[in-house]
């Protein structure tokens, strides 16, 4: 019987996971200026090699993107406050390395 429990749980959380993944599917990315790598066309979508990597898996993994454009600090904030979910192309400064 506890055997079979087990196993109950298993499937439950297998087919219960994905669901729970999906369930908002739409993603915040937070985007500041920082060519070529990442920032905002006129229209405030994002462009440059970040935002093509973001797209693509986007793509694959069924995402909607939705572009938050403002400065670096915002973009910080934004994120430590959990207002969006991706900020891409951190980077150490060389005082950061140092104290690292």
């Amino acid at each position: 019987m506890k055997k079979l429990l087990v196993l109950f749980m298993i499937l439950l959380f297998q087919y219960s996971l994905p669901y729970a993944l999906s369930a908002d599917s739409t993603i915040k990315v937070g985007v500041y200026n920082n060519e070529p790598l990442l920032f905002a066309d006129a229209d405030g979508r994002g462009k440059g090699v970040f935002a093509d990597i973001i797209e693509h898996v986007a793509s694959k993994e069924g995402w909607q993107i939705e572009y938050v454009t403002g400065t670096w600090d915002q973009c910080l904030s934004w994120l430590e406050n959990n207002q969006i979910d991706i900020l891409g192309t951190i980077a150490f400064t060389k005082s950061q390395r140092q104290a690292v």
